[in-house]
């Protein structure tokens, strides 16, 4: 990884929206490079080295709750083949190292308020896992997830 320029998106991460997107018209890409530094610390932030991307999506809409909880799990499940380090969204935070998903809630060491990320999922790759300029597994799985949501819908408009 000698020659990677960090000031930029890596591939990736940008992989995973355009993906994501394609299947999920609704999300809204948040970003992903912007050079700064956790909230409330002096650590500089995954999104400083264009490894960490933001999907927006609402946890008090209920359809877009919905998906958000589909696609945090699917990206849990995913995360080992895709080189995900952690993803966290309305609350609650998964990491490789920790597992959870567990309460992401209170305060930084500073005293920082910390973002409950009921407005996006964080998605946050490994340095190693940015790179990757393909993601079949993490694919295959969003398109089960919008199929299985089609279904569902399918179901609901019939019952209905």
């Amino acid at each position: 990884m000698g020659n990677v320029n960090w000031a930029q998106d890596q591939p990736a991460p940008r992989r995973a929206i355009r993906m994501i997107h394609a299947n999920f018209p609704q999300v809204r890409n948040l970003g992903i490079f912007v050079c700064r530094n956790i909230k409330g610390t002096n650590v500089r932030s995954a999104h400083a080295e264009g490894r960490a991307l933001d999907i927006g999506l609402r946890a008090d809409l209920p359809a877009e709750k919905f998906v958000g909880d589909q696609l945090f799990r699917t990206l849990i499940d995913s995360a080992r083949r895709s080189g995900i380090d952690n993803v966290i969204w309305n609350r609650q935070i998964w990491s490789i190292s920790l597992g959870g998903p567990r309460p992401w809630i209170g305060h930084y060491k500073s005293g920082a308020l910390k973002n409950p990320h009921t407005d996006h999922l964080h998605v946050e790759w490994t340095r190693d896992g940015s790179q990757l300029q393909r993601l079949d597994f993490l694919d295959l799985q969003i398109s089960i997830v919008r199929q299985g949501i089609e279904e569902l819908a399918t179901q609901q408009q019939s019952l209905a």
